[in-house]
């Protein structure tokens, strides 16, 4: 990565479109799930646009960048956010149909903003182009959880993040694997994908607050409540709303009413 950094650098010294997108690829892994940090890695990502218009990885992670904030609550207070997911997500295909990151990408945006039906098989095409892209494996499973398709989300994500043990997204991957075993009524195994999910990433509350849910389904309040000390510490202004986004409202209710309780 560095040595694309390097190699994309622009003549006056100014980050180049290339320098940009892995800039704001970088800043969510080295800052973690934040309001703030979502909205500055989008203007990176927007001027990586500008500098770059027919670059279609840009377009695919803003429009992904986007559509992950609004389906994690984090960027719900205006509806320009899932409207521009879907023009860059749009973009971004009419750019390179065929590349399957860039399916694999805005595959998972369209699914998060509610439009599964046009993101699954964008999915399904970028695992058969590539059946090594375990961000499409992943954000497939995800989908399916969306429409409470609970085994085959457990069987997709599952797959996608063994064979990713490196990606520096397994963390968030992790949690929603662990919110498909919750929903699957399989809390064991929810609480197990948990605690792997916060072992890959310290700087990420959204596996903390899926343990939460899966220790409360196995009546483990001490275990739940050490969880909810993490994701507060993390995020110490966690939100009911990004809550029941993550694992669902009768899941997010049950962590919310010990949040108001303060039994972190």
């Amino acid at each position: 990565m560095r040595a694309i950094f390097k190699d994309s650098s622009r003549p006056d010294g100014e980050l180049g479109s290339r320098q940009l997108l892995l800039q704001a690829m970088g800043l969510i892994v080295l800052k973690g799930w934040h309001k703030t940090v979502f909205m500055q890695a989008a203007e990176l990502l927007r001027k990586s646009i500008s500098l770059e218009p027919d670059l279609a990885l840009s377009r695919a992670h803003l429009s992904l960048l986007l559509a992950l904030g609004h389906r994690v609550g984090l960027l719900r207070d205006s509806d320009e956010v899932v409207v521009e997911a879907i023009a860059q997500a749009e973009s971004a295909l009419d750019l390179d149909n065929m590349d399957s990151i860039v399916l694999g990408l805005t595959g998972c945006a369209f699914s998060d903003i509610g439009q599964a039906e046009r993101g699954i098989p964008l999915l399904q095409n970028a695992i058969k182009i590539n059946p090594c892209n375990g961000q499409a494996w992943s954000a497939l499973g995800a989908a399916y959880l969306t429409r409470k398709r609970t085994e085959e989300a457990v069987q997709n994500l599952s797959h996608g993040i063994s064979i990713s043990p490196a990606d520096s997204r397994l963390s968030a991957w992790g949690a929603i694997l662990s919110v498909a075993y919750l929903h699957n009524s399989q809390s064991a195994e929810a609480a197990t994908a948990a605690h792997e999910a916060c072992l890959a990433d310290d700087k990420t509350y959204l596996p903390r607050v899926a343990g939460v849910a899966a220790h409360l389904a196995l009546m483990e309040r001490e275990q739940a409540k050490a969880y909810l000390r993490e994701a507060l510490r993390i995020k110490p202004d966690l939100n009911e709303n990004e809550v029941c986004c993550l694992v669902g409202h009768k899941p997010g209710a049950l962590v919310c009413e010990m949040m108001k309780a303060g039994e972190a």
